[in-house]
């Protein structure tokens, strides 16, 4: 396991346990022990690399806590029953390494992202299929020794580390940012003199309210790669017409790796939310019974890329669901609703599944649901979303307390300290005597109590 932010650390502990044949886990430091708990017990590791330090919580204890017996290094502080990185470098005895042949079936790493209670989402990514799409994608991005890439995602991210690994395997220089404020990253951006910078359109919109922006010398910045978020058309407009810098808006998943794309290049004439398939990308769109939609239709989004998952890790259930062998290519079902236009692209609709996309983060309700039934004094909980100007979406609850106890917000944000992460809570409260059924200004509301009361 390893949970840091971004550091060059990071990238020395990861790629150090591919060479020699192990299998990392990235988390992010922000994960808390409730949410450690449902994801480790399926992973069962053998050495945790950690921070001390991240955003006022300490991610090595919450592993502590969790794997009390687990051997661990951290980086940043001396730990009393932990290895500091200095010193484990230093008694490490010399370990020659020799090429390694990597097998078809081999894992490069498992990636763990927000899951529902239950279902935990542990995903097992192939060495070889992960490689060659992140090489493919850089080619088609023309990446080279030229190119100073910037990341705009920290790398226990898919996108993060897919677009280093993007720009590795092109001899470009991978940057990253250490903090993610606006103007520090717009600071970095013109120091380093990138000519690739990958956005989220929350971060986008931050960097456009600094205000020397219209100063700054961007003469060295060719490409605004967006990932991880819808990309509304005046902001695309922004950066591909008055910025006149190259603007790529590409759709995928920690699953799935890289599916569809729009460029300004080609396509500003189109919304960036009509994407196309890459050369190495197929898609299909069904609906729910398997059938292909007609053209215009709204249906579920599957797609094939080398990138493919190779399974759920210990969940059987969700890898049958969601992955299919047609004709000898294996096709995953993205839960994205799509229709197919009369040129061929694909329209991007909104998410199928229950899920709520708060900045770049996925959030599954039924996960904060279950969390928040856990605290003694909670009867009912309904989770649901509304659009955010910053954000995207934002988080809403509605909390029924138990009969004769009084709940306030600080009592929730205190419950779910150090046990979720932080862009889980929800961002409003709602404290009711009898939960919804339905709310006309609130998308998928769902009741979650304990019964009558």
């Amino acid at each position: 396991v390893i949970c840091t932010p971004n550091r060059v650390e990071w990238c020395v502990a990861f790629w150090a346990c591919v060479a020699i044949g192990a299998v990392p886990a990235p988390l992010d430091p922000a994960t808390g022990i409730w949410e450690m708990r449902q994801l480790l017990q399926h992973l069962s590791p053998q050495f945790a690399i950690a921070n001390a330090s991240f955003r006022a919580g300490d991610p090595s204890s919450r592993i502590r806590q969790v794997l009390p017996h687990c051997p661990m290094v951290v980086f940043d502080e001396r730990r009393e029953g932990a290895v500091f990185w200095s010193d484990f470098l230093a008694d490490a005895p010399c370990f020659p390494l020799d090429k390694r042949l990597v097998n078809e079936d081999d894992l490069l790493l498992f990636a763990c992202t927000s899951g529902t209670i239950g279902n935990p989402k542990i995903l097992a990514i192939p060495h070889l299929g992960f490689l060659k799409s992140q090489a493919d994608m850089a080619a088609y991005l023309n990446f080279g020794p030229h190119d100073q890439v910037l990341l705009g995602m920290p790398l226990y991210h898919q996108g993060g580390f897919g677009m280093s690994l993007q720009a590795l395997v092109a001899g470009s220089h991978a940057l990253f940012a250490q903090t993610f404020g606006p103007k520090a990253f717009l600071d970095q951006l013109c120091e380093t003199r990138s000519t690739v910078a990958q956005l989220s359109p929350t971060l986008a919109k931050l960097i456009l309210t600094v205000p020397d922006i219209d100063r700054r010398d961007f003469s060295d910045w060719r490409m605004a790669y967006f990932a991880g978020e819808v990309l509304p058309d005046d902001l695309a407009e922004r950066f591909w017409r008055d910025l006149s810098i190259r603007t790529i808006n590409v759709v995928g998943s920690s699953e799935t790796g890289t599916m569809l794309v729009w460029d300004s290049l080609t396509d500003s004439d189109r919304s960036a939310s009509d994407l196309s398939t890459l050369p190495f990308t197929q898609a299909r769109i069904l609906d729910p019974h398997g059938i292909p939609t007609p053209e215009g239709e709204p249906g579920i989004l599957w797609i094939h890329t080398d990138a493919l998952l190779s399974r759920y890790e210990a969940n059987p259930t969700l890898t049958a669901s969601s992955l299919q062998n047609v004709d000898g290519l294996l096709w995953f079902c993205t839960g994205d609703l799509v229709r197919q236009l009369p040129d061929g692209r694909i329209r991007f609709l909104g998410r199928a599944k229950r899920v709520v996309k708060r900045g770049p983060n996925l959030v599954h309700p039924e996960e904060i649901e279950a969390f928040l039934m856990s605290h003694p004094s909670i009867a009912g909980i309904a989770i649901g979303k509304e659009v955010n100007e910053v954000f995207g979406e934002s988080l809403i609850a509605w909390i029924q307390p138990e009969p004769g106890t009084e709940l306030c917000r600080t009592d929730i944000v205190k419950f779910c300290r150090d046990q979720i992460s932080s862009y889980k809570i929800p961002d409003q409260m709602h404290f009711v005597k009898h939960l919804p059924t339905d709310q006309s200004n609130v998308q998928n509301p769902r009741r979650h109590d304990k019964g009558p009361t």
